[in-house]
């Protein structure tokens, strides 16, 4: 999954994902596609999301590195190619349509998870692979229907700000 950008605020403590996040993404993600599991000045030790993401990386279906930002690194783990003769355990790939909402969803939960700024429709389509905005917009509305998230919104020039239902997280307020 490529991220827009970097964080919005300097990171003082490491951070990192949930496991079921992870796992999520490595399900759905396609080859070469990044996806940030921990961040901060030093990698966050004990984390479960790191020994996941390492247990990952032994199975051989990410790799893992690492992006300088302002204030610490990005930890990323990047989808490896399937491999037909090797089985892949637990990958369960939902039908298309709600694999692009559960992409947009995890490309939420990462930017309330992280306290970032909401994505714009049209920053997500590009982070999710999607047409175009409509369809994150699309997203976004199917979302809210099936009640996995809450939209607030801003007013003209603001970034909503996105609930993650499950988890009560929040993405940060913001300018566009």
């Amino acid at each position: 999954m490529t991220m827009a950008g970097v964080l919005n605020t300097v990171a003082r403590v490491p951070l990192a994902a949930e496991v079921d996040e992870l796992d999520h993404w490595v399900s759905i993600a396609l080859p070469g596609e990044r996806c940030i599991y921990a961040t901060g000045p030093e990698l966050p030790r004990g984390a479960p999301a790191v020994s996941r993401a390492r247990i990952l990386a032994e199975s051989g279906l990410v790799t893992l590195t690492t992006q300088a930002i302002v204030g610490g690194r990005n930890f990323i783990a990047v989808r490896c190619a399937i491999d037909p003769n090797k089985p892949v355990v637990d990958r369960h790939v939902p039908p298309q349509e709600d694999a692009l909402a559960e992409k947009v969803l995890a490309r939420l939960r990462r930017a309330a998870n992280f306290s970032q700024l909401c994505p714009t429709n049209a920053e997500l389509a590009r982070d999710c692979g999607l047409k175009d905005a409509d369809a994150a917009s699309y997203r976004i509305k199917k979302l809210i229907r099936e009640r996995k998230i809450r939209v607030e919104d801003q007013g003209p020039n603001r970034r909503r700000i996105v609930t993650i239902v499950a988890t009560g997280r929040r993405t940060v307020p913001g300018a566009l």
